[in-house]
Formats: C-alpha cells, sequence, structure tokens
C-alpha cells in the first residue's frame, strides 16, 4: 500500500515546503473579502447617510423659502389693505381737495421708495380711470401725471377687485406684464393685488391697484439656491414654470403652444407621482425632488385666478404654486462616485498593508504543518532508510487483512535480514553498514510493487507485505 491514514511520503513532504504561498493566496484573499465587505457596508451607510442628510437639507431650505414667500405676501396684503383705508385718500374722496390729492401721491411714493418692491400703485375710480398714479423708475418714485392716467375698464384686475367686498384683496396670477399687448421686454414678472375703497359712508368708490415686482420673489429663490446641492424651483398648477431649470422654460404659459414648456413635459413620471400631495420628497433616476404646496395667501383672500386646481386641492384657498428644490441625478450621485473612489483608495492601501502580515502568517502556518508532517514522519518512517517502521508495520497490516477477508484476497508476509551484516559495522564501520542498508531498502522497494509494503522493523530486519496474490508460488 502506498498511503494510509497520518502517513506521509516524500513528494507531500517536499510539497510542504511550497505551502507558504498556497496560504499566502488563502490568506489574503481572506483579507481582500473581508477588506472589501467592510468597504462596501462603508459606502451603503456613507451614501445613505448623505441622502438623508441631503433631504433634509433640501427640505429645510423649501419650508424656509416658503415662509419667506409667505412673509412677503402678509406684507403686500397688509399694504394694499393700509392703502385702501389711508386717510388722505378718504379725505380726497370727500373733498376732491388737489393738495390732499398730491398728498395721498406722496404717501404712495414714500411706501414705493421704503419697500423697493412696488412697481406701481394707483387709484382707479369706478370708471376706470386712473386719479393717483406712481410708478418706481430706476429705484426711484415718478408720479405720474393726469394728462398720462389711463382708463382701465374692462382689465380683469380692476373687474375682479371692483367686485369685491369690504376687506377682501384681489390677487393676480403670477405672470409677466404687459404692454400695449406684448410681453414688456426685458421681462418684468408681475403679481397685481388689489383692493375695493370705501367711503365713510359706505359707498364704493374705486379700487387700489399694487402692482408686485415678482422678480423680488424670485430673487429668493436665487438666493437660496446657495444653501442647495442644485436649484429652487416654481411652478403653477399647470405645471409650467415660474422659475426653471432654464430661462427658456419659464412662463410658457404666456407664449405660443410651440414654445410652451412644463414640468410635466420634462418629467412626466415624477409629476404623476407628486399630483395630489401637498409636499414630500421624491429619489428618481433624474435625481431627488423636494417639493411643497404654497399657499401664500390668507384664508379670506379672495383670489380672481381661474386656474383649474390640479394639486392639492383646499376649500379654503385656491391660489398656490409649488416650491421644488431639485438636484439632478448628475449632481446628487457624485458624491457616492467620490465617496466609492475614496474608498476604493482606501481599500487598496489596505490590502498592501495587508501584504506583508499576510505572508509572515502563511509563513507560520507553513511550518507549523511542516512541523506536523516531521512528527508524522518520525513516529511512523525508519528515519535512516525512510521505509515505514513497526508502527506504520502494523497499521498497514490490519488494513491488508481486513481487504484480505472482505474481499477474499490472498497476502504474503516475508521476512529477510542481512547474513553478515553485523561483521560489515564491526570491520568497515556503522556509516559503511548504514549505507549498506539504505542501499538493500532501496532496491527491495524496486523489485516489489506500489501496491506493497517494505518496513524496517529494526537492526537489519525488512518485512515484505504482499498484496493480492494468486499463488503461493507469487510470493
Amino acid at each position: 500500500m502506498n498511503h494510509v491514514e497520518h502517513s506521509i511520503d516524500n513528494d507531500a513532504l517536499h510539497s510542504s515546503h511550497k505551502s507558504v504561498l498556497y496560504y499566502f493566496i488563502r490568506i489574503f484573499l481572506l483579507t481582500g473579502a473581508i477588506l472589501t465587505g467592510v468597504i462596501t457596508i462603508l459606502y451603503n451607510l456613507e451614501s445613505h447617510d448623505f441622502l438623508k442628510r441631503t433631504q433634509l437639507q433640501e427640505q429645510h431650505a423649501v419650508d424656509v423659502v416658503r415662509q419667506i414667500v409667505s412673509g412677503k405676501f402678509s406684507t403686500i396684503i397688509s399694504d394694499i389693505s393700509f392703502l385702501s383705508q389711508q386717510n388722505e385718500l378718504h379725505t380726497y374722496l370727500e373733498s376732491a381737495d388737489l393738495n390732499v390729492k398730491r398728498a395721498c401721491a406722496e404717501e404712495y411714493s414714500a411706501l414705493i421708495n421704503a419697500r423697493g418692491i412696488y412697481d406701481q400703485i394707483r387709484f382707479i375710480d369706478l370708471d376706470g380711470n386712473e386719479t393717483v398714479r406712481v410708478n418706481y423708475v430706476e429705484g426711484q418714485a415718478v408720479v405720474v401725471a393726469d394728462e398720462q392716467l389711463q382708463n382701465k375698464r374692462g382689465r380683469y384686475y380692476f373687474d375682479d377687485t371692483l367686485s369685491l367686498d369690504a376687506g377682501q384683496v384681489f390677487v393676480s396670477p403670477f405672470d409677466l406684464n404687459m404692454e400695449q399687448g406684448a410681453i414688456e421686454l426685458p421681462l418684468k414678472p408681475m403679481i397685481r393685488f388689489g383692493a375695493p375703497v370705501f367711503d365713510k359712508h359706505g359707498n364704493k368708490r374705486g379700487v387700489v391697484i399694487l402692482n408686485y415686482l415678482g422678480q423680488n420673489l424670485l430673487d429668493e429663490l436665487i438666493s437660496a439656491d446657495r444653501l442647495l446641492y442644485g436649484k429652487m424651483l416654481l411652478l403653477n398648477l399647470d405645471g409650467y414654470w415660474l422659475r426653471g431649470l432654464s430661462v427658456d422654460d419659464e412662463w410658457g404659459f404666456m407664449y405660443a403652444k410651440d414654445k410652451q414648456r412644463t414640468f410635466k413635459d420634462e418629467f412626466p413620471q415624477e409629476w404623476q407621482q407628486l399630483n395630489g400631495e401637498l409636499s414630500g420628497q421624491l429619489v428618481t433616476q433624474h435625481g431627488l425632488f423636494s417639493y411643497s404646496t404654497i399657499y401664500p395667501i390668507l384664508d379670506e383672500v379672495h383670489s380672481g385666478t381661474s386656474c383649474s386646481l390640479g394639486i392639492g386641492k383646499e376649500a379654503s384657498c385656491d391660489y398656490c404654486w409649488i416650491l421644488m428644490a431639485y438636484i439632478p441625478a448628475d449632481v446628487l450621485f457624485a458624491h457616492s462616485g467620490k465617496l466609492l473612489v475614496r474608498l476604493a483608495v482606501l481599500a487598496i492601501l489596505l490590502f498592501l498593508l495587508a501584504t506583508l502580515p499576510s505572508w509572515f502568517i502563511a509563513q507560520f502556518i507553513s511550518q507549523r504543518k511542516l512541523k506536523e508532517l516531521e512528527l508524522v514522519r518520525m513516529a511512523n518512517y525508519d528515519k535512516l532508510t525512510n521505509l515505514p517502521n513497526r508502527t506504520l508495520l502494523d497499521d498497514r497490516l490490519a488494513q491488508v487483512f481486513h481487504q484480505s477477508m472482505r474481499y477474499d484476497n490472498k497476502f504474503a508476509i516475508l521476512f529477510a535480514d542481512l547474513d553478515g551484516f553485523k561483521a560489515v559495522n564491526d570491520e568497515l564501520g556503522h556509516d559503511i553498514g548504514d549505507h549498506l542498508l539504505i542501499e538493500v531498502a532501496a532496491r527491495i522497494v524496486e523489485q516489489t510493487r506500489r501496491s506493497d509494503t517494505v518496513a524496517r522493523i529494526g537492526g537489519d530486519e525488512f518485512v515484505i507485505v504482499l498484496t493480492k496474490i494468486e499463488h503461493v508460488q507469487d510470493a
């Protein structure tokens, strides 16, 4: 037999010296797998944490801008309510005194200069005639001369405001200012606020119209961009851009159909998801959308708009916009890409640092295995001839016997010793005797099969176990 449990031959012993590389590869691959797992976990945790932080930051920015817009509207509504009850105006309505009219214009001028956000303030009588008008020109209030005043009967903001009751305020759609039937250039975003004026007897005498420069509101969105990874956007209920991804996207409803662009056209799936929701966040293949529906006017404010409610219906107020912070996918996921590069560099460094320890550990394991193999050899093989010793011979005999009983095989046991070996040792010395034993062992092994066992049991005594023989003569 060639092999038994716990035995080892010369080839196995020789190959054990090459096992350092084997153990090194195994340890290195295991270390790599662990590092890869750790890096993957760190990447997922940091990416998730970054997304959560970004979502909180974006939503906070939307909430802040929403409060700013609501605050602006509150101020404007307070101003229009004040103007509708202005003492100078009421005095003029009673007296028609031109000095009082000039005082009224001065009040308008003072308010325009103080606020810096109004394009015009006008008082229009019941017939639609502008009675007092102050324009904001190049940062300064300018009172319009009587001969330049116009009649506004038939204009929607005049008619709608005139139909209101005391205490109500008209708010126009947020759109672009028109001059002589065409869009004014450069573009001038505008929101008109109006309130009816009653005299001390409760008779309606006209309306006060205040033109708010909408660019001031849009500037707040532009300022908010500094707090964001992306851009603050503003939509009306039909999905038209009031502030868009580009200037060309904006105010589409003011132009011909072939130039109209909407959020729905750009992001149809996202529009479908946010439709019906007052606020929330979407993470899609296009990026992160953080949005909130703004109701900038108070519950008691009357809206003269005719816009249809498509998103966020509320019975108390039909004047609303969609404020949205948007981060494109390439910006949102750029952090993940940079993080992946940093972690990859870290992983490579750790791999390199793990190389030397892995080699030392592999050497330690290999040397330990080699020592174990040497102990096995010492316990089972004759040190001089490398033949099995008595212990291994007993194991081999037990196996041969069991196989013989099981398969009805014949086997033979031969005993051999060297005649005159003692004389060799005595006359030529033990070194010569040892060489003789080694040579005899090699020749016996050459004459036997690989399935046979040649053992040295002591001195010049050898045992040969022949397996699977047919006849006694074969032995």
